[in-house]
């Protein structure tokens, strides 16, 4: 039975990584409420590649909900402002809201295009935070290369995220004033965090020394697996800075939630780390946070991604390491 069903599901759905994707939906949040646009592979809309006619390079833009653009309109995300940048390539966005390690592994085992010749990926501090290779049974290993578990996991995301919301929906004590002037709950993901912990931000920033040391060995087996396809001298690495470290409005929303707040100014133990894994595997760092740190208003007030102002600036310093590695 369980051969059947993944024949089916490899048949009908395709290899384990296509389950990420979802089709458009309605994002509605304290901040924002936005219906994403998806391409015919259920990627992120990136505007402007319907007019590279040849493109002479072609780059998988990686990451969690930072390069998805949660919570930005379809033309103002990161991918969509490099492709107006560098018109002669093509950008694929293959972000997708809250994934990890895990995800990437699978996303380029099984989706990079192969006229792919280039790799962006973005992390984020819970890259290394929730890392769980210790917990991860065999069987579990086995299930990531699975479509059938795939689909599974992918209903249960779904079911989770409509139960949060149902739930938050009659729990006001978990929003603000600022986040409830309608009178009407609304999910909010730093309430969300911080309800189930409050030092949420800072192990962001500072990581556990064991998440360290996971997180070293699969970023080198994830380096390995993307080499296969394209050259080290062509992936570019990053970090999305933690707003709590250089945003003081994101600092007094998460305050107020009572939420703990690492040092501002400080990238980090996890960026530092991700900095020099980036050296150490000969690939490009790209960094991002003197740029965020130099600047306000580059993430929601009431949340911890990027606005559309640090979509802007982040393809802003991503396209001066592209032009200097002569990216057309």
């Amino acid at each position: 039975m369980g051969c059947g069903a993944e024949l089916i599901n490899r048949l009908l759905g395709g290899s384990p990584a296509t389950f990420l994707y979802s089709g458009a939906f309605r994002d509605r949040q304290t901040d924002w409420d936005v219906t994403y646009g998806i391409t015919p592979r259920s990627f992120r809309v990136t505007c402007g590649t319907h007019s590279v006619a040849t493109a002479q390079r072609t780059v998988a833009v990686m990451g969690d909900s930072f390069v998805f653009g949660q919570g930005i309109q379809d033309c103002q995300d990161l991918s969509s402002h490099l492709q107006i940048m560098f018109p002669h390539s093509r950008f694929v966005n293959y972000g997708i809201i809250g994934i990890g390690m895990d995800e990437y592994e699978m996303i380029v085992r099984d989706m990079i295009e192969p006229n792919v010749t280039d790799i962006i990926l973005i992390f984020y501090g819970n890259d290394i935070a929730e890392i769980n290779d210790s917990k991860k049974s065999l069987f579990g290993k086995l299930a990531d290369m699975s479509s059938a578990f795939a689909l599974l996991r992918k209903v249960k995301r779904i079911l989770t995220i409509r139960n949060f919301t149902a739930e938050t929906a009659n729990n006001q004590t978990a929003l603000t004033a600022e986040m409830a002037t309608d009178k009407t709950s609304i999910f909010n993901n730093v309430a969300s965090v911080l309800h189930a912990n409050s030092d949420y931000f800072i192990n962001m920033v500072e990581p556990p020394e064991e998440n360290l040391r996971q997180f070293r060995n699969r970023f080198a087996r994830l380096i390995g697996r993307m080499s296969a396809i394209v050259p080290r001298e062509r992936i570019w690495i990053a970090e999305a800075p933690e707003a709590t470290t250089v945003s003081e409005t994101t600092r007094n929303f998460v305050r107020n939630l009572g939420g703990a707040l690492p040092t501002f100014g400080r990238p980090g133990s996890g960026y530092d780390a991700v900095k020099s894994l980036a050296n150490e595997q000969a690939v490009h760092f790209i960094d991002l946070y003197p740029a965020f740190f130099a600047e306000d208003g580059l993430y929601f007030p009431h949340d911890m991604h990027w606005s559309v102002n640090g979509h802007r600036l982040a393809a802003q310093v991503i396209a001066a390491s592209l032009r200097e590695h002569r990216l057309p």
